[in-house]
């Protein structure tokens, strides 16, 4: 099985936002009642829960592939896709995705979360190699007949 897990920088990043979620929105749960209003309750609440359950699925998000499915372990799920169902692999770090067919007959999209690293103006191309390997390496595998 090949096993493709997210760079120390990626780690970094995510920690770094997710940890801001909860740090920024847990004060404005304790503040007095006169301090801040319902509202602000109702917005802070919601982001520490994300901030929360995004720093605890951060240690399990990979990608990896064996003989016949490409296993995917994302922020917010993890799907098992058979070979056979894709039908495309984007191969473009900054935009890491697969189409597949599920069993039902319809196509869907699924971001490769443990490459893609978002924004398309941060990092320079040539510092994405190791990713782009990995997602020539699912490409060619998805290929094979």
């Amino acid at each position: 099985m090949r096993v493709y897990k997210p760079s120390r920088a990626w780690l970094i990043a995510n920690y770094t936002g997710a940890s801001a979620l909860v740090g920024l929105s847990l004060p404005l749960l304790f503040v007095p009642v006169g301090g801040v209003g319902s509202i602000g309750r109702m917005i802070a609440l919601p982001m520490a829960l994300l901030g929360g359950f995004v720093i605890a699925r951060i240690p399990r998000i990979q990608a990896a592939y064996d003989d016949q499915v490409l296993h995917l372990n994302g922020f917010f799920r993890s799907v098992q896709i058979p070979r056979r169902c894709i039908r495309m692999v984007d191969t473009d770090p900054r935009s890491a995705r697969v189409d597949w067919e599920r069993p039902d007959g319809q196509w869907t999209t699924t971001t490769i979360t443990a490459v893609a690293v978002g924004n398309r103006y941060v990092l320079p191309a040539r510092t994405l190699g190791k990713q782009r390997a990995f997602l020539h390496d699912v490409s060619r595998w998805a290929n094979r007949t």
